[in-house]
């Protein structure tokens, strides 16, 4: 794991289309290394929590989902924050992302254990600092 893995994976996700590819690469350079593990430290961010929840209401319009226990962790020294939550009603969600660019990636299962395909998300403040809209359904691809 590298300075210049990480910013591969920030331009990754600033410019690729494919969800699926930054998802991989995430879990190819950083998702099992010891070092990433060791060096993120428990956080919270109620505005990060705000966007992946509303990326939530756009992934499934008919239910409520929320997310239940998210755990967020920061990669020290850097913007990076990434983590994973239970959903209401059975599924779950992975996440990244990038403070300083206000951009990430989530990865969302509605329901584990069922055919419904991985939806995959750009997440993204459109108005930083505002009351929050947010990139819409048009960004989730099922991959």
């Amino acid at each position: 794991m590298t300075k210049e893995k990480l910013e591969e994976l920030r331009e990754l996700t600033k410019n690729h289309d494919e969800f699926h590819v930054m998802q991989t690469f995430f879990f190819d350079h950083f998702g099992d290394h010891r070092e990433f593990a060791d060096r993120s430290q428990r956080t919270r961010n109620l505005t990060l929590d705000a966007m992946i929840q509303q990326v939530l209401e756009n992934a499934s319009p008919l239910k409520k989902v929320k997310m239940l226990d998210p755990m967020m962790m920061r990669f020290v020294p850097t913007d990076l924050v990434h983590g994973a939550a239970r959903l209401s009603g059975g599924g779950l969600i992975t996440f990244y992302f990038f403070g300083n660019d206000n951009i990430g990636m989530a990865a969302i299962q509605l329901n584990i254990g069922s055919s419904e395909p991985t939806l995959f998300a750009r997440i993204k403040q459109v108005e930083p600092g505002g009351s929050g809209a947010f990139v819409k359904g048009k960004d989730l691809n099922m991959n």
